[in-house]
């Protein structure tokens, strides 16, 4: 099986995701990096592992539709490599690998390991239904103003932007893996404006696109796209290079979870794969 992990990387530092290459290090497992372009791309260096480096990044910013056009540029990029590969994953470059790199290329059987969640309500249905721009950072704190000042404007206008596309429109995890055949549906998707001008879409995006292989029998969402998340001491939590986040995620370790998000040190990967002993 040949595997192409997909990266949306950010920051001045990239160690994480350099003990993450260093882990999964394999000529059957290659790296598609893109670096927000308010940052230096960091120098990324593999044994076996080759790696991509989408050339003309995206100034990122939080919470708008330019999340969703880094995961696009992505998958066009795994795409069009010359390299068939089976599975494609996405993460973060402050997510962390949770399977040795033997575990990991002899887990993946099914073609979807993506998180549906079973049902959204209006809050979360107007993420896509409301008009946003795109050219602030909702995670600043003049990036929230503005945020709620058009969440005013829309509720007073009564904007639905997706009436009639609201049957198709479904949610989870942001991060997955899929079997590379469905990447044709995720580059050639006809109603890719339904995610312009939204906010923190990118937890609609695939589920949308793929939503007529949802399946029947639902669970956690971020199980299902084999990630190991915690929502519920954070927002998600971060793991620390600490006793008790190490213990726990070594418990994790070659289970079910192909990655854990998110870490803060790339010691705590070290620590995992007991490489600092």
């Amino acid at each position: 099986m040949k595997h192409a992990i997909m990266v949306i990387g950010h920051g001045e530092n990239a160690s994480i995701l350099q003990s993450t290459i260093n882990i999964l290090d394999s000529v059957d497992i290659d790296f598609f990096v893109h670096w927000d372009r308010k940052y230096k791309m960091p120098l990324l260096k593999s044994n076996k592992s080759s790696i991509f480096i989408v050339e003309n990044p995206i100034d990122v910013k939080w919470g708008t539709d330019s999340q969703i056009k880094v995961e696009k540029l992505l998958f066009n990029m795994v795409q069009r490599n010359k390299k068939q590969y089976d599975y494609a994953h996405l993460i973060s470059s402050v997510d962390m690998p949770l399977m040795t790199k033997e575990y990991f290329l002899n887990y993946f059987k099914k073609d979807m390991y993506v998180g549906f969640v079973s049902s959204i309500d209006d809050k979360l249905y107007r993420r896509l239904a409301w008009y946003y721009p795109n050219k602030f950072d909702f995670k600043t704190k003049a990036g929230k103003v503005i945020h709620k000042c058009f969440e005013g404007m829309n509720y007073i206008l009564r904007v639905n932007r997706i009436k009639e596309n609201k049957k198709f429109v479904e949610k989870g995890c942001n991060w997955f893996s899929i079997s590379t055949k469905y990447l044709d549906s995720l580059c050639n998707y006809d109603k890719d404006y339904i995610f312009e001008h939204t906010f923190c879409a990118d937890e609609f995006y695939v589920q949308t696109i793929l939503h007529n292989y949802k399946p029947s029998e639902l669970y956690d969402d971020n199980k299902m796209a084999a990630r190991y998340i915690d929502w519920k001491r954070g927002r998600p939590y971060t793991f620390h290079n600490c006793k008790d986040d190490i213990n726990e995620l070594r418990r994790k370790l070659n289970t079910r979870y192909a990655f854990a998000r998110k870490i803060d040190s790339a010691d705590i990967i070290d620590k995992v794969f007991y490489l600092d002993n």
